[in-house]
């Protein structure tokens, strides 16, 4: 069965700056007149969003989404590993796909700070994240899901945002959902001002907060896990250096995360 329409993926890690990609495909295709309404799929019965979990990603649900989608274009937000039903599914419909990724030491503090504020909040989720190990864990498992999505971008099926460059310039991802509907790109001010109102989460987005925050064998753990590990993912479209050819350009009182995790805790 071939798709009519394109239905676009948008895979992230998490805290990769995901949802910023997937509000500026929203944007976009909300610009060529095609609205982004929430799916009638009962997976999606307590999500405000087009959010599915690549756990759902499978058999033939995929093609009830492409039924759901009304022969509409439609972003689907998805965190997790990308199993075969998936990948053969976007290579025989020829789905575009985005591949979110971040600096994995930004992430890792990104990660800590959502696990303080889920607990203080009572939220389930990630508030089993309480310290540098904790989010360590959680960053592999993170890697190990972006390497599932190799496949795509070494095929030129999939289109790699980087999130430091994402915040700087949206145009070249405006350009990719233009050119994967025969359309011009959107306009950038246009998308952005979309965006500004949909999106919430940017107040913890400042690049560079992990060389700052990390000690410096907290900042060698990370390169020797996994720095390597996300270059090889999403090689050769970018690489990100190494934490200590940087860190000069960063200054911090903190002198491990443990401190820093201690400071919000006194601050809230």
């Amino acid at each position: 069965m071939q798709c009519s329409v394109s239905i676009f993926y948008c895979f992230g890690m998490t805290r990769s700056g995901s949802t910023l990609c997937f509000e500026y495909v929203r944007a976009a295709l909300g610009l060529y007149r095609m609205p982004q309404s929430k799916l009638c799929l009962e997976n999606l019965r307590n999500r405000n969003d087009n959010y599915i979990p690549t756990s759902d990603l499978k058999g033939s649900f995929l093609y009830d989404i492409q039924l759901a989608s009304g022969d509409k274009p439609v972003a689907i937000k998805t965190h997790g590993r990308a199993s075969e039903d998936l990948l053969e599914y976007i290579r025989i419909n020829d789905c575009p796909v985005t591949v979110s990724v971040r600096d994995p030491r930004d992430i890792l503090i990104s990660l800590i700070e959502v696990g303080e504020k889920s607990r203080k909040e009572g939220h389930k989720d990630f508030s089993p994240i309480c310290s540098f190990e904790d989010a360590l864990s959680a960053l592999e498992g993170q890697v190990s899901q972006l390497e599932s999505w190799r496949p795509l971008l070494v095929e030129g099926r999939a289109f790699l945002v980087v999130y430091e460059d994402l915040i700087k310039d949206p145009g070249d991802l405006l350009a990719y959902v233009g050119n994967a509907l025969g359309k011009d790109p959107a306009s950038t001010q246009s998308a952005k001002e979309i965006v500004d109102r949909a999106f919430t989460q940017f107040n913890k987005g400042v690049p560079g907060r992990g060389i700052s925050l990390l000690a410096g064998d907290e900042r060698d753990r990370v390169d020797r896990l996994l720095l390597d590990r996300l270059n090889r993912a999403i090689e050769p479209f970018w690489q990100y250096p190494s934490s200590m050819t940087t860190l000069e350009e960063y200054s911090s009182s903190m002198t491990s995360v443990e401190e820093y995790i201690q400071s919000l805790k006194r601050n809230t």
